[in-house]
């Protein structure tokens, strides 16, 4: 184990000098948390024309745009907006920037691997670090002043898949202190390193690999989670150059913390807060594939990954909202997933309904009768959510739809006055309808069981993209 590594570029203002062309100007690079970076020139952006003496504000930009700090690291910002509000006055910024020593010279700014923290990571991880501990005992005992600590080898886990062209690693790093005769301290952090055959750019690891493994971590873990920091690398052919000299620089963005995590032992590991959904340890599905089935989704655009996504990152909905967002999630999914069908079934419905009305209108029906019929009867076959919903509920394993229901809903459950069946999904419909109907409302405390329950609907579907199969699906519900 090493010492994690630390974040080599500081919050701030840092004075810089851009190459734009062939000239040189100076100016400053703001290094921000959770925010775009930001950049000043003073000085022309463009080279003025000689026979220009007004000045108006003029916006310009820049694909790529490099600079140098004046601790030697270089900048390489991408997707740049400058606006030149006075002369020689320029302010702006991009969508992100990579600041490290030589990064502007890699090849295209494409990168072979990426060293991430994401929160979250040590109940992700699934196994901790340290497998026991040791203490002084009685006196008379061997080693009976010595303290140590063993550490797990199976706390790290990796992944090489050749048809992906990408290995994942992770694994807990060290960082112990030393010298103090006074203090002594082990702490880990838990890091995520990609390794890519082809080299990536930012924008390409960040849609390929580090947004879908965030998304994964929020629905493992019930919340959301934010990336830490991220690090770049370029490595050459062989990987055989040290580590050290390597092209290698921090990464700004949007949504990056920019600040180290370490592993943390929850308050009450017991708690159903604190325990993971699946952790790579148990998942049945490699990461790397994990990853790439998730991103499938997305591009086929299932918008039951965006909507349930959406969720996923906004932990903090009323429960009201959550409820609603989470049953048009499930609403989507099922449609989408049964399009095919519901589009013959609607053709079929278009035809009927064409000969009913033809039957009509050669019948002695009253004009007035007919035209009632032919308007107020849509032209969409009626379909019913309940039903929807329900043939999700049965595609789970049997204990866990079992799950789905608890004591904790009978309250509301008794309101709501359901009979038929299927009761379960009707339930869902009538409180649905309910909320988004404003015909009655309920508290908080009383939505939350029935907020839990459609949330165990959706990670259970969720899983089943996934590619889960049913005894992972019900253990993973289970806990």
């Amino acid at each position: 184990m090493t010492e994690p590594p630390k974040l080599p570029v500081p919050l701030g203002t840092h004075a810089a000098v851009w190459f734009i062309g062939d000239r040189e100007v100076s100016g400053e690079f703001e290094a921000r948390a959770f925010s775009h970076p930001a950049l000043s020139l003073y000085g022309e952006v463009e080279r003025p024309a000689p026979s220009r003496h007004d000045f108006s504000p003029a916006d310009h930009e820049f694909e790529r745009l490099a600079g140098r700090l004046r601790s030697g690291q270089d900048v390489v910002l991408r997707q740049v907006e400058v606006t030149e509000w006075f002369p020689g006055r320029g302010l702006g910024g991009a969508t992100t920037a990579v600041v490290g020593l030589n990064i502007a010279e890699v090849p295209d700014d494409a990168y072979r691997r990426v060293r991430l923290q994401i929160t979250g990571s040590e109940t992700l991880f699934g196994v901790a670090p340290i497998r026991s501990v040791r203490f002084p005992g009685p006196p008379d005992q061997p080693g009976a002043e010595l303290y140590s600590a063993e550490a797990n080898p199976d706390a790290d886990h990796s992944w090489d898949d050749e048809e992906l062209g990408i290995t994942a690693t992770c694994a807990f790093e060290s960082r112990c202190t030393y010298g103090d005769p006074f203090h002594y301290e082990l702490a880990f952090a838990p890091i995520v390193e990609l390794t890519s055959r082809a080299p990536l750019t930012v924008e390409q690891w960040i849609a390929t690999w580090v947004r879908p493994l965030l998304k994964v971590a929020a629905l493992a873990t019930r919340r959301p989670q934010k990336l830490s920091w991220l690090v770049v690398e370029a490595l050459p052919p062989g990987d055989q150059e040290r580590r050290s000299l390597r092209p290698s620089g921090q990464l700004f963005g949007s949504g990056i913390a920019q600040e180290a995590y370490e592993a943390k032992y929850p308050g009450d590991p017991r708690g159903r807060e604190n325990r993971p959904l699946f952790t790579f340890a148990t998942m049945p599905v490699a990461l790397p594939v994990l990853l790439r089935r998730w991103r499938e989704c997305e591009e086929d655009n299932n918008p039951f990954v965006e909507l349930f996504g959406q969720a996923l990152a906004h932990g903090d909905l009323p429960a009201r909202a959550r409820f609603l967002h989470l049953v048009q999630a499930l609403e989507a999914l099922h449609s989408y997933e049964h399009r095919a069908d519901d589009e013959s079934a609607q053709r079929a419905f278009e035809t009927k309904r064409a000969e009913v009305l033809a039957a009509l209108k050669v019948s002695d029906i009253e004009r007035a009768v007919m035209e009632f019929i032919r308007e107020n009867w849509s032209r969409r076959r009626q379909d019913s959510l309940s039903r929807r919903l329900d043939d999700l509920i049965q595609r789970l394993p049997a204990p866990a739809r079992e799950s789905l229901v608890t004591s904790e809903m009978t309250t509301v459950a008794e309101i709501l006055e359901v009979s038929e069946r299927p009761i379960l999904a009707n339930q869902y419909q009538r409180l649905r309808n309910h909320l988004s109907h404003g015909s009655r409302n309920f508290g908080d405390s009383e939505l939350r069981p029935w907020v839990r329950s459609i949330e165990r609907l959706c990670r259970g579907q969720a899983l089943r993209l996934l590619g889960f199969d049913d005894i992972a699906i019900e253990s993973a519900l289970a806990t």
